[in-house]
């Protein structure tokens, strides 16, 4: 099973990131659009786990702390033709994503190695007619965190679907 940890964007945030989309969409950008429910903040991607080791990382979670804190939306961006709503760094969220990251580290489960860099990933495969849409956007938002989720990713009928996971 293919799993990663997030945190979910609180309601009214998710309702922005849709309604980026839409101003998005309407501007003329095409793509592979993130849908709302699979709309989230990665703080560790795993990749490749098995029952065993999902029960490692349940475990870590368990124990893990973090601090409730907001985020502040600091614009778009993007890595190659993934585009995403960046958030303003918050140091203790930092400082416990990478706790949580040595853990599962430290337990012998594979974590990706990047930086934590908050983003919501909002659009995959962009194609953009008019890359200044981004810009002067009248977007202020801040994201709520909350503690956070393990997921499994599938493919299931052409889409990707995130499905909370489980004892």
């Amino acid at each position: 099973m293919r799993l990663f940890i997030a945190l979910d964007p609180d309601p009214g945030t998710r309702q922005k990131l849709m309604d980026l989309q839409d101003r998005l969409r309407q501007a003329g950008w095409q793509g592979n659009w993130t849908r709302p429910e699979n709309l989230h903040l990665t703080l560790a991607f795993l990749g490749e786990c098995t029952l065993a080791q999902k029960d490692r990382i349940l475990r870590i979670l368990e124990a893990s702390s973090f601090p409730r804190t907001q985020l502040d939306f600091a614009g778009c961006s993007h890595f190659g033709s993934l585009w995403y709503a960046a958030f303003r760094p918050d140091p203790a969220l930092t400082e416990a994503v990478y706790a949580l990251q040595q853990a599962l580290r430290d337990a012998g489960l594979p974590v990706d190695t990047k930086p934590f860099v908050p983003h919501i990933t909002f659009l995959r495969r962009a194609r953009i007619s008019t890359p200044g849409a981004v810009r002067n956007l009248d977007l202020s938002f801040v994201l709520q965190t909350g503690h956070p989720v393990l997921y499994e990713s599938r493919q299931t009928g052409g889409q990707l679907v995130y499905t909370p996971v489980t004892e």
